[in-house]
């Protein structure tokens, strides 16, 4: 195992962090294409022999409608090459899987799982379609949908990966993925939306090659199976 208000007032703590945020990124420094392709290259090597992928992740959900963000815990399974699960548990329960075929989310209610019906989630299937290419290594990718430029952030790298699509960056302004030191794995991601509306992700607990349920990733269920045999 790998370790790893007021609406007013709001604005006004929105207004501050956004400051000091560009007071801290100003000291960043943005790296050449051939630095890039390096990072890019060594997290490749790193995932390559990666074949299954669990761990642990806390998210705070900022939104402009909210003077507070909001926080959920949970755990992410992923399978190569395109399999990713991602399960909340506090303080609601819910399973969302994305593979190449469909996409798929549950809640719990009540005492049962119930699967929900989806219409377009397009931002759904970009995010975690982005989130298997970094856990196989393959930001890259082939169909030029995603632009990456590199900065270095103290010991660490931030990789802001842009849609190419405006259409696209109508639903998600880009990502953001600080690595650890090493540069073998992802740290946290920055999902923004708009300046008003991002998500952040930070993991823990990293578990690779673990064994997983053969249904963990099926979309097709009326409920989901424990993505652990025998849990």
């Amino acid at each position: 195992m790998t370790h790893s208000r007021p609406i007013h007032a709001a604005c006004a703590l929105f207004l501050l962090a956004s400051l000091v945020a560009a007071m801290v990124r100003a000291g960043d420094e943005p790296l050449s294409a051939d630095a890039t392709n390096a990072i890019l290259e060594r997290l490749a090597d790193a995932c390559a022999k990666v074949e299954t992928l669990q761990v642990a992740f806390r998210q705070e959900k900022h939104l402009a409608v909210f003077p507070e963000p909001v926080t959920t815990d949970g755990r992410l399974y992923f399978r190569r090459p395109t399999s990713i699960r991602l399960e909340t548990a506090h303080p609601f329960r819910s399973v969302t899987i994305v593979n190449a075929a469909a996409v798929a989310k549950y809640e719990w209610q009540g005492d049962a799982w119930h699967r929900l019906k989806l219409g377009n989630p397009i931002v759904l299937r970009t995010v975690l379609s982005q989130m298997a290419a970094w856990l196989r290594g393959d930001l890259r990718g082939d169909d030029g949908q995603m632009a990456i430029t590199a900065r270095q952030a103290g010991e660490t790298a931030v990789l802001f990966i842009t849609p190419v699509s405006a259409k696209l960056r109508e639903v998600i302004d880009h990502l953001e993925l600080t690595l650890s030191p090493d540069g073998t794995r992802v740290d946290t991601v920055r999902i923004v939306e708009s300046p008003e509306n991002f998500t952040v992700m930070r993991f823990a607990d990293e578990e690779r090659n673990a064994a997983l349920a053969e249904q963990a990733f099926a979309t097709d269920l009326p409920r989901p199976v424990p993505a652990r045999g025998g849990e």
